[in-house]
């Protein structure tokens, strides 16, 4: 039975019966029996791989490509150490998983401190550590959907990862991410997407210097990332290439959040978050070429970020691609240059630069039909500007004519109130005299008709209720001084 075999497939192949199945070690033992790459395993609803069948595969050596997915394993701590023995292993497949059961008889209690297999630098940790040994050739891992269960991210030190540039831990639903990943020197691609990062230790992934790739979908970077006010969480990641922010809920983030790759960034996905302005300061960046915002909150783009990106586009000599579709976009007097410039531009858009616009009369349109109509917007807006203005100029004309009617009728208080205020603050200088200020106390001008009411009740109540002197003096037969 020795002979060459490319690949096995005996996904669904296994199931016997409705309930679970258990691969057993004489079972693995005869799919080793052959010299076979690839062995296929997905959908047989097995619950255990019984340990040992690794060592009675007489081929092990040939194996490059297992793949486990969509059963409900489970196995002892051996089976994992005898991963280790198919040294030739170079893609793993054990995503969904129903349930995931590793039996480990480690102390919970117990804080683990080891040293970093290729960084040889010391780190602790108030979690517990769980050393992964890899099989030394291994580059592939999917363990997306793992099945494991909702606990806080622990400390995972990966030994032989050195080849290891493909790591796939997307929908394990951990309650935080307050963990690190250490040994994984060499990683390229990581996926940890529906993480929630709620609760993020910035350090999580810095110990991946090589990283070119990061996905980090639903991980709630939002809130983990609202106070990372110096950019921690990239910082020093100067490799990365594609990153993918999308559905994060991000409403806005801090300007130093990818100061590590300016010069090295070719794809940003920030799609399905909630930015309602162009936050990306793409003057700063070298090599970007993809921008996705799609299905977000932008009504329109700013003159300044149109400046920007042509500018760019023309600075660094790349075709840019902007992803724009599934926005809040208004056609209306404000957004017109940025409609114009959606079919002008020579950016890269997406949709064929055709987007769906609530219009001037709050109607649905696209921004196409907005472009071929923007003498009407035009004129519309500028109708509603002199609107505006006439409002303007009819109101201003009615608060003057009120302030000169009121300006009229209480002439004489406003003049004597300009008088009072006019001698207090130009340096009035008092008359000599007895007086220290003022040589009379009142002046009381009156008519003559008033005559016997002045000499008679005024003069009487200050002299006799007030205490005051009084002198009259007759001026014109009409004026009298009370001093």
């Amino acid at each position: 039975m020795d002979r060459n075999v490319t690949s096995i497939d005996f996904s669904n192949h296994f199931r016997t019966i409705p309930a679970a199945d258990v691969l057993l070690a004489s079972q693995f033992a005869m799919i080793g029996a052959v010299c076979v790459k690839e062995v296929d395993l997905t959908r047989n609803q097995y619950i255990s791989i019984q340990s040992g069948g690794i060592n009675l595969m007489k081929h092990k050596n040939c194996l490059e490509k297992l793949i486990l997915k969509e059963n409900s394993i489970w196995g002892d701590r051996s089976l994992a150490i005898e991963m280790v023995k198919l040294v030739n292993l170079r893609w793993l497949d054990i995503s969904n998983q129903a349930t995931l059961h590793v039996k480990n008889k480690t102390n919970k209690n117990k804080t683990d401190v080891r040293r970093l297999d290729k960084t040889d630098t010391n780190y602790f940790s108030d979690r517990l550590t769980f050393v992964f040994q890899l099989p030394h050739n291994l580059q592939y891992i999917d363990a997306s959907y793992f099945g494991g269960r909702k606990t806080g991210l622990i400390n995972i030190n990966f030994t032989n990862a050195g080849k290891l540039d493909f790591l796939n831990l997307a929908g394990n639903k951990f309650v935080d991410c307050l963990g690190h990943f250490h040994g994984l020197s060499h990683l390229q691609t990581l996926d940890i997407s529906d993480f929630n990062c709620s609760d993020l230790d910035l350090k999580m992934i810095s110990f991946m210097p090589y990283l070119k790739t990061l996905i980090s979908r639903r991980t709630h970077l939002n809130v983990g990332l609202q106070n990372d006010v110096k950019g921690e969480f990239l910082k020093q990641l100067f490799g990365l290439k594609l990153i993918d922010f999308s559905e994060n809920e991000f409403v806005t983030f801090n300007k130093h959040m990818f100061v590590s790759q300016y010069r090295s960034l070719i794809s940003l996905d920030l799609s399905k978050n909630i930015f309602s302005k162009f936050l990306i300061p793409i003057s700063k960046f070298s090599t970007l070429k993809k921008l996705s915002l799609v299905q977000n909150r932008i009504a329109f783009l700013q003159k300044s970020d149109m400046n920007q990106l042509e500018n760019y586009q023309r600075d660094k000599h790349i075709n840019f691609e902007l992803l724009l579709n599934d926005n809040n976009f208004v056609c209306n007097f404000d957004s017109i240059d940025f409609v114009r410039w959606l079919q002008e531009t020579k950016v890269t858009l997406d949709n064929n630069r055709n987007y769906s616009c609530v219009y001037i009369d709050n109607s649905k349109k696209t921004t196409v039909y907005a472009y071929t109509h923007l003498d009407f917007i035009e004129s519309k807006c500028l109708s509603k500007i002199w609107l505006t203005i006439s409002i303007i100029v009819v109101v201003v004309f009615l608060l003057l004519c009120t302030a000169s009617s009121l300006a009229y009728k209480y002439r004489i208080t406003l003049h004597f109130w300009y008088l009072h205020i006019r001698r207090k603050y130009r340096h009035y200088t008092a008359l000599g005299g007895d007086s220290k200020e003022y040589k009379y106390n009142a002046f009381v001008a009156y008519c003559n008709e008033d005559e016997e009411w002045v000499c008679g009740s005024l003069v009487n109540y200050l002299e006799k209720t007030n205490g005051y002197a009084i002198e009259i003096l007759q001026l014109g037969g009409s004026l009298w001084i009370i001093s």
